[in-house]
């Protein structure tokens, strides 16, 4: 368990997800851009085809395809297909699953600073004292705050189960530095002792993946009802931040820290980018196999069919499934948005029609008929975009975050390219970092039935 290994990468294998022209950047597995003919998996490491006990470590980092991977076990392991080759899986979407009528969420110490950082590393002093003066006499398994995950896991590994276990937390454990500690680390590896570890994140291209945390983040805030982006001007809302004020910020951030003796890595808000999420882990010895999100393969299919060699019945089935499309808000919805919001500010939804209609159903409407009625999308609209050189500082940075995370497959034929190309459709085709010019969409504009007639133009 403790013995160091260096990065394994997988070069292929990703997701897919609903590409709509008007909303397009859905995260259930295919990048913003669309662009994965130019990739190709060149390398054949996986887990050993013997059966051994696996503990398969799924961290994210978030905006990776995490809830497509966590939904697609969860199915598996609801039709038993899972259990059938030998695996147990628990995360995210499987809090209720009981292992031989006993819950997982035992395995949730994993990550319990109090237990593992205090209370275990105590235990493992005691431990060490009595094995020198006391060897014949037994000595429990664990302290009793770790000890049903410990007696959990050594059933499994007496069974001959393997486990999955898929928690983006884990690559937030690098900022809060539990996996940094060495008492924390210590009770990490005796907690799963016998087992070989394997830590598994998703790769995705910076520039992409900022636009995807920039439209989570925007998501999070309409969460709860009453909060600012859902509500009207008159009652204390809020726009949404612009794009490239939240990269700006995001930059400035996350360069501050290049020089640091981690090394740099994109922060957005609370998420960290690949670099970020995998550092720690990978510095503390833990074997790491990287999916690729970029590349035309599922990354379900990558990760149970191409990672894990036992899992027949499970990749079999992930083989017959239809891929999974998402009819999430993405980053349009949010310029629509704000256009209702600048709408509401101007008196061009008064105040009679703020009290019987919600900023969200308003939106709705503008969405249908710009999008539905009209055949238009946002590019259609007066924008307000960065300037060249600032977009291409935003992809020298993408590419060059790609040569530091995936050295072999960024050098390999037409993935510079490749990546250039999606760049360029998500910048300058569906114009994903700009926001609206409220000033040149509104003039003249007195009435709603007038902004309507304004959207129709040409600009």
């Amino acid at each position: 368990v403790g013995t160091p290994s260096p990065i394994v990468t997988t070069d292929g294998a990703s997701t897919s997800e609903q590409n709509n022209d008007a909303f397009a950047g859905d995260d259930n597995g295919k990048d913003i851009g669309n662009d994965n003919d130019n990739v190709s998996d060149k390398s054949d490491q996986h887990l050993p085809s013997a059966k051994m006990s696996q503990f398969i470590l799924h961290i994210g980092p978030p905006k990776t395809a995490t809830t497509t991977i966590q939904a697609d076990l969860h199915d598996l392991q609801k039709e038993n297909h899972l259990l059938e080759d030998g695996y147990v899986y628990y995360g995210a979407t499987e809090t209720k699953y009981k292992y031989k009528d006993h819950a997982l969420t035992c395995l949730d110490v994993l990550k319990s600073g109090p237990c593992l950082k205090r209370t275990y590393p105590a235990f493992l002093n005691n431990k060490r004292t009595h094995v020198s003066t006391n060897r014949d006499i037994p000595y429990p398994l664990a302290p009793e705050c770790a000890l049903p995950a410990k007696m959990m896991l050594d059933q499994l590994r007496d069974d001959g189960k393997s486990v999955i276990l898929s928690d983006e937390e884990y690559a937030h454990l690098i900022p809060t530095d539990l996996l940094q500690t060495p008492a924390f680390l210590e009770s990490f590896r005796d907690v799963l002792q016998g087992w070989n570890i394997t830590m598994v994140a998703t790769y995705r291209r910076t520039a992409d993946w900022m636009l995807s945390s920039l439209k989570q983040n925007h998501a999070s805030h309409m969460m709860g009802g009453n909060v600012p982006h859902n509500k009207w001007p008159v009652d204390g809302g809020a726009a949404f931040f612009g794009t490239m004020p939240s990269f700006r910020a995001w930059m400035r951030h996350s360069r501050a820290r290049w020089n640091s003796k981690n090394g740099g890595f994109i922060a957005a808000k609370l998420f960290r980018d690949f670099i970020g999420a995998t550092q720690g882990h990978r510095n503390n010895g833990f074997r790491i196999h990287v999916l690729n999100f970029h590349d035309k393969h599922h990354v379900t299919k990558q990760l149970l069919c191409d990672f894990i060699q036992d899992a027949p019945m499970s990749c079999q089935r992930l083989q017959e499934k239809t891929e999974r499309s998402e009819n999430s808000r993405n980053l349009p919805y949010f310029l629509y948005n704000n256009i209702v919001f600048a709408a509401a500010e101007r008196n061009i939804i008064d105040a009679a029609t703020q009290v019987t209609n919600t900023r969200g159903n308003m939106t709705n409407v503008l969405v249908t008929y710009h999008r539905d009625t009209l055949g238009k999308s946002i590019v259609d609209l007066p924008l307000a975009c960065p300037p060249d050189a600032e977009l291409e500082d935003i992809l020298a940075m993408s590419l060059s975050n790609e040569r530091l995370a995936m050295p072999e497959w960024a050098a390999s034929p037409g993935v510079e390219e490749a990546h250039r190309a999606s760049f360029h459709r998500m910048a300058y085709e569906k114009r994903l970092f700009c926001d609206i010019n409220m000033d040149r969409l509104f003039e003249g504009v007195t009435t709603w039935d007038g902004l309507l007639e304004r959207m129709k133009a040409p600009w």
